[in-house]
């Protein structure tokens, strides 16, 4: 998992009362410390929260048809595409990612894996709340995570998605 140690003031504690003085986040996971401020030890794997406040930015049943628009391209370039990955906001710990959609009655993320030529490799998960993980691997010697926030649209998502595309694949899968 992708992200750097942020606080997280809006995690609700297994009680569901708010507290922001002791949960710190990775992304979406919190981990509970026993004392505040620098050097607090992190001693407790709290595990996944649904944050209720997390805005819907995008609709993420767009955003999934936004890749299957581009799919058929993609696999005629020789690129393979794997299942696009579900998971479900309201799923105990630990979340499972679902490939059928069926199964996840409230999506916080949308995911898509395309592997290409000498095993270059881009992993995008999509968040509700407008940002994206998306990691790379060139097949060569680049790779690392690439900075994906504000997208404000599944319009905007399927234009950052050519656009990931190319700066690992080039020209391959392009219009």
């Amino acid at each position: 998992m992708t992200g750097w140690l942020i606080r997280h003031p809006t995690a609700l504690t297994q009680g569901g009362s708010r507290r922001n003085s002791n949960y710190s986040g990775v992304g979406s996971m919190v981990l509970r410390s026993d004392r505040m401020g620098c050097g607090s030890q992190w001693n407790g794997y709290v595990g996944m929260v649904h944050d209720p406040l997390m805005e819907r930015v995008i609709d993420l049943d767009q955003a999934a048809a936004e890749i299957a628009k581009v799919v058929p391209r993609w696999l005629a370039a020789g690129l393979k595409v794997g299942r696009v990955t579900w998971r479900d906001a309201t799923a105990r710990w630990p979340q499972q990612v679902e490939t059928d959609r069926a199964l996840v009655r409230e999506p916080d993320s949308v995911g898509v894996l395309i592997s290409g030529p000498a095993d270059a490799e881009l992993s995008v998960v999509l968040f509700r709340g407008g940002w994206a993980d998306v990691d790379y691997f060139d097949g060569l010697d680049d790779g690392g995570p690439i900075p994906a926030f504000g997208i404000n649209s599944a319009a905007a998502f399927g234009t950052q998605l050519d656009q990931w595309l190319a700066r690992v694949f080039g020209n391959l899968g392009r219009k």
